[in-house]
């Protein structure tokens, strides 16, 4: 499979309604992933008619698999976050989020709060 990697995630809700997270503790995380997978660069050639093969992926110079997130939310709404603590967080070679929103780009029912991402927390590694 061909697919990104998306990286350390500590927390992640996707498409949510009415979540509250409440005492949660993340730390502690490390990611190690090169900012590019080999397998993106590599080419292979096809035995016995010789024709040459590349490894195809949607984001082969994209960072997300270096990418560590404490928290990441995803197309949800009417979420309470309260007494949550994001520390300590690496990467080697990507990014690093403390709480990751993003909104859905594709929603067109309300175009005051199309957001399409909000990086809050933005931590330096």
């Amino acid at each position: 499979m061909f697919h990104p990697f998306h990286g350390v995630v500590g927390l992640k809700i996707v498409e949510a309604k009415n979540v509250s997270v409440s005492d949660v503790e993340i730390s502690d995380l490390a990611n190690t992933a090169d900012k590019q997978l080999w397998v993106c660069k590599h080419s292979w050639q096809l035995q016995p008619s010789g024709e040459d093969i590349r490894a195809a992926t949607a984001a082969i110079d994209s960072t997300a698999g270096a990418t560590t997130r404490g928290i990441e939310i995803v197309r949800s709404e009417r979420m309470s976050i309260q007494k949550v603590s994001v520390t300590d967080l690496r990467s080697e070679e990507g990014p690093v989020f403390g709480i990751d929103i993003t909104g859905d780009g594709n929603d067109r029912t309300d175009h005051d709060d199309d957001v399409v991402s909000q990086h809050i927390l933005s931590l330096s590694s």
